[in-house]
């Protein structure tokens, strides 16, 4: 005996205790990411069904003469369940009865993969060309804690994979349940390590990492739009990758605590090393993302060659220290709120000729642009390679904009000071150059040489005692503005040569 009804474009069919329940979904859309989203005309079979097993009943034999055995236990009610749909997805789940209580044996769900019945425990496999994590995961949060399926192991491929706004490609992915979280061993183009995770409070994730390349951090903005929603984090990358730059070995340690991230960051490779804590904190009047660092150059040179500016300067090591703060997620700086303050100590370097358009900030310390611009004699001393001795300075920043008072570049060829202003989000400049040539000591020399030492030495004295009055005397004054990548300058001022044919007077 059975039953069948339908109901709109479902037809409902049962036999005793068994259902089966068949649907085309005609007239039902779908907006979910691929493989489930579907127009209203668009036919996707569905079929559920249930059906009850049955067990043979066990007859107890006995010896002739024997104590009739008492009737054995009747087996617990089981059942099977199997949805399909379509080619995309299909689940059969083995359950047994106690005390009317269903308790899952077995069973296995697949989206885009073939379905295989694990010996014991509930398996997940997916293997799509596309996974939308970020979508799913916003599902999950929205959702609430509901009863989760309690799956022993979870095999993921996709040819794409994209969470919190970064994008993973051509991924492995084979998870179980460990220490009341889950362990999972990764393999992507981007990506290859173990990972562990613990979803206590917001969550945390554990990680050791052979490779870690982020390619484009911009998405992050709009995607991890809210710290509470980010775990808490150890992790350690031997090689980490930003934009294809190798930065070497990259430890972050972040704790999400009441909504607030607060994280550690330590980036070293044998050319440098960059410290820094942060804190990501949402707020409608002070700045969202706050942090302090230290960044530290053994080699200047090698350094810049790493960040994609090789040949920009030669030798060389500094030290950049700062605070810095802007509105919006710590993963892109946004540089028309970005306030703060710098200071850098650098030492034994040049400047190299750099290309047009390369490090177009840098250019401005190089002070390229003078030689171009002036028909002064300075080609030879900033053109093919300003070298210095130290550079030292202090900057402020306010809404995208660097401002200092007393950058000073000494080399062997002049002393550069620099003050003014440079607007990063516009990269503009309005800047006043002061080069002051160093020729007080080649005059010292010169008089050592020609006249006599007790002359050169008093010369010498002179000069440093006066603070170099003859650099001061030959010094040039310029005003740099406009653009990087074609600023303007002008002389602001020049030495005073007294012309020999007109009286003092004049």
């Amino acid at each position: 005996s059975g039953s069948t009804n339908w109901h709109g474009s479902a037809r409902v069919r049962k036999k005793n205790a068994d259902i089966v329940i068949e649907s085309r979904l005609v007239g039902i859309s779908s907006s979910l990411p691929e493989p489930f989203n579907k127009i209203a005309v668009e036919a996707l079979p569905l079929r559920f069904e249930r059906k009850l097993l049955a067990e043979p009943q066990r007859t107890a034999r006995r010896n002739v003469g024997q104590r009739a055995a008492p009737p054995p236990t009747p087996p617990s009610p089981r059942d099977q369940i199997d949805l399909a749909l379509g080619n995309i997805l299909a689940a059969r789940l083995l359950r047994r009865f106690e005390n009317e209580k269903p308790l899952l044996e077995r069973g296995a769900v697949s989206i885009g993969a073939p379905l295989v019945l694990p010996e014991k425990g509930l398996t997940l496999e997916v293997n799509l060309q596309k996974i939308d994590a970020d979508f799913w995961r916003g599902q999950f949060i929205r959702g609430g804690d509901g009863d989760a399926l309690p799956l022993t192991a979870i095999g993921l491929k996709a040819g794409e994979l994209t969470v919190y706004g970064h994008s993973f490609h051509d991924l492995g992915v084979m998870a179980s349940p460990k220490e009341g979280g889950w362990h999972a061993q990764v393999k992507s183009r981007e990506l290859s390590g173990d990972l562990d995770w613990r979803g206590q409070g917001a969550g945390r994730l554990f990680g050791h990492l052979k490779q870690f390349a982020l390619n484009d951090t911009a998405k992050a903005t709009a995607v991890a739009s809210a710290p509470g929603e980010l775990p808490g984090l150890d992790i350690e990358v031997e090689q980490f990758l930003l934009r294809g730059k190798p930065f070497g070995v990259l430890k972050v340690s972040a704790d999400n605590i009441k909504g607030v991230w607060e994280a550690k960051l330590d980036i070293d490779n044998e050319d440098g090393k960059l410290s820094g804590t942060g804190k990501w904190q949402p707020s409608p009047t002070l700045a969202d993302t706050r942090m302090q660092f230290t960044l530290t150059a053994k080699s200047i040179e090698k350094l810049l060659t790493r960040l994609g500016y090789p040949n920009a300067v030669r030798r060389g090591q500094a030290t950049l220290e700062g605070s810095l703060s802007w509105n919006g997620t710590p993963f892109a700086i946004d540089y028309p709120s970005l306030d703060g303050a710098l200071s850098i100590l650098a030492s034994g370097g040049q400047f190299n000729k750099l290309e047009p358009g390369a490090g177009r900030l840098l250019g401005i310390l190089s002070l390229q642009s003078l030689p171009r611009r002036i028909t002064l004699d300075f080609r030879d001393v900033f053109s093919e390679g300003f070298a210095f001795d130290t550079i030292a300075g202090q900057f402020n920043l306010s809404h995208g904009v660097m401002e200092s008072k007393d950058l000073r570049i000494q080399g062997p060829a002049a002393k550069i000071l620099m003050s003014g202003s440079v607007n990063l989000p516009q990269e503009t400049q309005n800047l006043k150059v002061r080069v002051q040539p160093a020729i007080g000591e080649s005059l010292s020399v010169g008089a050592i040489l020609m006249a006599h030492p007790a002359a050169g030495a008093i010369a010498y004295l002179v000069q440093k005692l006066l603070r170099d009055p003859l650099d001061q005397a030959f010094a040039y004054e310029y005003a740099v503005t406009g653009t990087w990548t074609d600023p303007k300058v002008d002389k602001l001022s020049a030495p005073q040569v007294q012309d020999p044919g007109r009286p003092a007077s004049e």
